[in-house]
C-alpha cells in the first residue's frame, strides 16, 4: 500500500494485482495528472504520451516542479510527444495501458487496442473502463 499526498491509501492490486511496480502506458496524458497519481499512489513507472506538444510542455514543467519535494514521483515518470496510433510499441513492454478521454477520439479503434493488446505483457486486457481509477 502507498500512501497518497491526500493522505488515500490505496492498494497496488487496484491498478495492477499481480505487479509491485507496474509498468503503465498512459495514453492521451496531458499534463500528467494521471502519472503522477498513479506513481505517487500505485507505484508505477508511467510513460506518458500525447499529441499536444504544450501538454507534454506543462506535463514536463509539473515533473520538474516535483524535484526537491517528491522525488521519487518525478522518477517515476516520463512524457514524450506521440501519436498513439503511429507510434511504435514494444511487445510484452507495458503492464497496463491507460487512457482517460482521448480513446474516443481515435477513429480505428480495433487497431489501436491491437496496438495495446501486442505492448501488454502476457497480451492480456483485463479491464477497459471510462471514468476514474
Amino acid at each position: 500500500m502507498a500512501a497518497c499526498a491526500n493522505g488515500v491509501t490505496q492498494s497496488t492490486d487496484t491498478l495492477h494485482p499481480q505487479v509491485p511496480f507496474p509498468q503503465v502506458l498512459d495514453v492521451g496524458c496531458g499534463i500528467g495528472g494521471s502519472a503522477f497519481y498513479m506513481a505517487r499512489c500505485f507505484g508505477a513507472l508511467v510513460h506518458g504520451i500525447d499529441l499536444s506538444v504544450n501538454m507534454i510542455a506543462l506535463a514536463q514543467e509539473n515533473r520538474a516542479n516535483l524535484a526537491e519535494k517528491e522525488p521519487g514521483v518525478k522518477h517515476r515518470v516520463q512524457f514524450h510527444v506521440e501519436d498513439a496510433t503511429t507510434m511504435s510499441y514494444p511487445q510484452d513492454f507495458y503492464d497496463v495501458v491507460y487512457s482517460r478521454d482521448t480513446i474516443l477520439h481515435i477513429e480505428d479503434k480495433a487497431a489501436l487496442f491491437r496496438k495495446f493488446f501486442r505492448t501488454l505483457k502476457g497480451s492480456e486486457i483485463r479491464k477497459v473502463k471510462y471514468g476514474k481509477l
